[in-house]
């Protein structure tokens, strides 16, 4: 009699192996690099009249998988605007913007720089926001997070459906507004 026992055995190996690889789930892909630079401008609009200023988020890599984010943040003229985030001490992610303390990083208001792909979709709670739809916003196909935070006062952040980062914001508290756009970036597949 015939012992099928090893063809048996490595059909199944087979198998088992396609079926592994078929149904893993996709590495998350990281945009953070050496030498990043994302520039927003972000504006100001309340009864008092309209502010510009502009803040750019640079990155440096300092150890492997490991970064530091220097902010710098300016008005119209060049001239320094004093944000609270400005008082941090470096800043430091991992390479999927992770702080050391294990929070993805975020700057309130201003929102985080990135979300992940599995947190980029609808309905989704990613922090205190939630996960909206895809949509055209400007130039953009983008993920929208929605914060409510407070009477009359709530936020969208919009992400780059295949970067994760972050491309603009809008925010409004009674008659007051804020709006953020992504002015530059050399991150890839957001550079034109």
């Amino acid at each position: 009699m015939k012992n099928n026992a090893p063809k048996t055995t490595f059909i199944f190996l087979v198998v088992w192996i396609v079926a592994t690889l078929g149904c893993s789930p996709t590495q998350e892909v990281s945009p953070l690099t050496d030498k990043l630079f994302l520039h927003y401008k972000y504006s100001i609009n309340s009864p008092l009249g309209q502010k510009d200023f502009f803040v750019r988020f640079s990155v440096s890599e300092v150890a492997k998988d490991y970064y530091q984010i220097d902010i710098l943040s300016q008005d119209e003229e060049n001239q320094p605007v004093i944000m609270h985030f400005d008082q941090e001490p470096k800043l430091l992610v991992d390479k999927f913007f992770k702080t050391p303390e294990g929070e993805y990083f975020n700057l309130d208001i201003f929102g985080y720089l990135w979300i992940p792909s599995s947190q980029r979709k609808k309905g989704v709670t990613f922090g205190k926001s939630t996960v909206g739809g895809r949509r055209q916003w400007g130039k953009w196909e983008v993920f929208v997070l929605h914060r409510e935070m407070g009477q009359n006062q709530s936020i969208n952040f919009y992400y780059h459906t295949d970067t994760g980062l972050l491309v603009g914001s809008e925010a409004s508290s009674g008659a007051t507004r804020m709006n953020a756009v992504l002015l530059e970036t050399n991150a890839q597949g957001l550079t034109e």
